[in-house]
């Protein structure tokens, strides 16, 4: 586990942080047919609608998460670790933050789309451990072979 972690908002336009997001982009390009890819590249987490987040110890970047939210539901859009930080908590960190700023803004369901080739066997595990559980396409998704889409109720029991 990760010792000090901090979870900031981002406006994705900090130099490392750049990098990281191109990585990923680049990264997701390479998983299957550029048509069926839907990573967002960095000028398209800048826009007004996506809010970003990047964990940080000290100066040192971990990784970055973006959230949109969408008519009814939040959409994780992207989710990167730097790769040696994986499986230390950075993850869960970010998820967390965004959970948070999710119900902090009154969404109360969160989706996403990721892979479901050998390539995101770890993703689909993280997903499921942070209760996420599979649903139909939603937004503008369709089934096309090569996406699953998640959901998780962030509705609190009264």
């Amino acid at each position: 586990m990760l010792g000090s972690c901090e979870v900031n908002k981002t406006s994705f336009s900090e130099p490392i942080v750049q990098e990281l997001v191109k990585f990923h982009h680049v990264k997701m390009l390479q998983t299957g047919p550029k048509d069926e890819v839907f990573a967002l590249d960095l000028n398209a987490l800048q826009q007004p609608d996506i809010t970003g987040f990047a964990a940080w110890s000290g100066s040192e970047l971990l990784g970055v998460g973006a959230f949109k939210t969408h008519h009814g539901f939040g959409e994780i859009k992207a989710m990167r670790t730097v790769p040696n930080k994986l499986r230390l908590g950075v993850g869960s960190s970010i998820l967390l933050n965004i959970e948070s700023f999710a119900i902090s803004e009154g969404v109360e369901l969160i989706k996403l789309e990721t892979g479901s080739s050998s390539h995101f066997v770890a993703a689909n595990a993280f997903y499921k451990k942070h209760n996420y559980t599979l649903c139909r396409p939603f937004a503008n998704y369709k089934h096309n072979g090569v996406s699953l889409f998640y959901e998780k109720s962030l509705r609190r029991e009264a």
